[in-house]
């Protein structure tokens, strides 16, 4: 037996010498000895492109930092399914007034330009001054414990305060995401932003795609680089300097997967079906007033069939209609209309598009979630699970500052101090502020109107899995280090999963969230 790791390979070339181990008898570092880059695009030209063996590129797997990005994009990025990476989070870092991206849609009208440099500079400062706020209130109370240092009480009572005031952030917000992931997936990524129709979203996946045919960052090169400099080239032995030059030559400009994804491009699938079900979403629910009155909300029974089309029109639709009321529309279409429907989502299906996420049926268990944007976030990262999200949107409002500051200050005097400040009214002020100047421009600016849009704001997300995973998510979720934003949520699926399967939610081991928890234990 013999078992080891490989390190420092291209991957396309990785990818190549993991090919041959079914077409040869070669071991794995033999194979990558012998290989050059122009083999491997050879060989991946074959038998990627022109004999469809796709699963090849799932072995060689890409890292690709993206940062200064906004959050709106940020989210669109991570939105794989077979996707790692870690995107900055709101808890760790200090946001500072100005940090945030301006689209070029909205530097384009002059009005509405200065408008939401105004709206997003107003945000920030008040995120800045309830943090602090609330950071002296926590202090007052919460006095610092024997052998814990200054500097972790400090970060302590930021991360408590930090979790209240994140709500003010705007989805214009810089962050920076990292990512390692399959060039079949990013291939896949790739195409899905460049298909998008949010400008920044597109010249990321354009910018991805450019990346991946430069000579990747390496601080190994660097550091080679340094050490073989021309001067102590010319002190070797000949035969060695040349070996040395081809060695730096390869370390240096070793490209990510030139080959793999050169061929990412926008497609016109899925995107034009999902414009012609939002007609059919428009004119079937435009009528029907929107139900906002549950944050959680278990799928009725369903045939897949059914499912497919309450998917897309849940996904298309503009008025934000929970899943149930889409369901009781579905459920009253005739079979003949069901059929056209069915054929209209997959007729204009390419040779080389995968089969879109909202055409994924028969998941047994569907949760309709209506949360804060800063709660979707979090429990966005779960992977092993289907999820439809719904356009942002200023309709859904926000959860009102009384709750959250009670579901964050665990502390009825607390939140008392910080009414006293005037912390909850200037939390409000500044999400209604935003919310109507967001509400202002969408008929202006559709595409960039969300970008002034704070995370407190809710958004619908249908989340559908199998059992084991709600068991998963909520477990995880309602753990005590957690915001307390998606803790709540996460007890919720759990009520109402009891309702559907009670003898399975025994066995789920939740934490009640409305359980103080010890603010130096987090």
């Amino acid at each position: 037996m013999k078992i080891y790791g490989m390190f420092g390979v291209e991957p396309e070339i990785q990818a190549y010498a993991m090919a041959r181990y079914s077409r040869s008898a070669l071991s794995m570092a033999e194979s990558i000895n012998e290989l050059t880059a122009e083999q491997a695009e050879n060989f991946l030209n074959t038998f990627y492109f022109e004999y469809g063996h796709r699963s090849i590129a799932d072995m060689a797997h890409l890292a690709l930092a993206l940062e200064d990005i906004s959050i709106l994009s940020a989210m669109r990025v991570v939105d794989e399914q077979l996707w790692d990476g870690q995107e900055r989070s709101t808890r760790y870092q200090v946001f500072k007034s100005g940090s945030y991206v301006v689209p070029k849609e909205i530097q384009e009208h002059q009005d509405i330009h200065e408008n939401f440099v105004q709206v997003c500079d107003s945000l920030f400062e008040n995120y800045e001054t309830i943090t602090n706020g609330l950071v002296d209130i926590l202090s007052e109370y919460y006095k610092r414990p024997d052998g814990l240092s200054n500097g972790a009480y400090r970060r302590s009572l930021r991360a408590r305060a930090f979790d209240i005031s994140r709500g003010l952030l705007p989805v214009a917000t810089k962050t920076s995401v990292g990512q390692v992931v399959s060039a079949r997936v990013l291939e896949n990524q790739i195409t899905r932003l460049l298909s998008d129709d949010i400008e920044e979203v597109r010249a990321i996946g354009n910018e991805m795609r450019e990346a991946c045919t430069r000579p990747a960052s390496n601080p190994m090169s660097d550091e080679l680089l340094s050490l073989f400099t021309q001067e102590n080239l010319v002190s070797l032995p000949p035969d060695v300097q040349e070996s040395v030059t081809k060695l730096l030559d390869r370390v240096v400009s070793a490209n990510l997967s030139p080959t793999l994804v050169k061929y990412a491009e926008k497609r016109s699938y899925p995107t034009a079906m999902l414009q012609q079900f939002e007609s059919i979403a428009n004119t079937l629910m435009g009528k029907q007033r929107v139900n906002q009155t549950q944050s959680v909300e278990y799928a009725k029974h369903e045939t897949p069939e059914e499912e497919i089309i309450a998917t897309l029109l849940y996904r298309t639709g503009v008025g934000g209609h929970s899943y149930s009321q889409i369901q009781d529309v579905v459920a009253q279409i005739p079979k003949d209309e069901m059929s056209r429907l069915l054929a209209l989502a997959w007729e204009d299906r390419g040779p080389h598009d995968e089969i879109p996420r909202e055409l994924h049926s028969g998941y047994q268990v569907k949760f309709d979630l209506l949360l804060d944007i800063g709660a979707y976030r979090d429990l966005h990262r779960h992977r092993r699970c289907t999820q439809i999200a719904q356009g942002l949107t200023a309709n859904h409002g926000y959860v009102d500052a009384e709750t959250t500051f009670l579901q964050g200050l665990e502390n009825d005097e607390l939140v008392r101090k910080a009414r006293k400040e005037g912390l909850l009214s200037l939390y409000e002020g500044a999400l209604d502020k935003a919310g109507s100047f967001v509400d202002s421009i969408s008929s202006q600016v559709p595409h960039s109107a969300p970008y002034a849009l704070p995370l407190a704001y809710r958004t619908r997300a249908l989340f559908k899995m199998d059992a084991a995973e709600a068991a998963y998510i909520i477990e995880l979720r309602t753990k005590e280090g957690g915001h307390f934003s998606y803790r709540h949520i996460a007890w919720e699926m759990l009520n109402v999963l009891k309702q559907q399967m009670p003898t399975f939610s025994q066995n789920v081991r939740a934490t009640d969230p409305n359980v103080p928890v010890d603010i130096f234990q987090r």
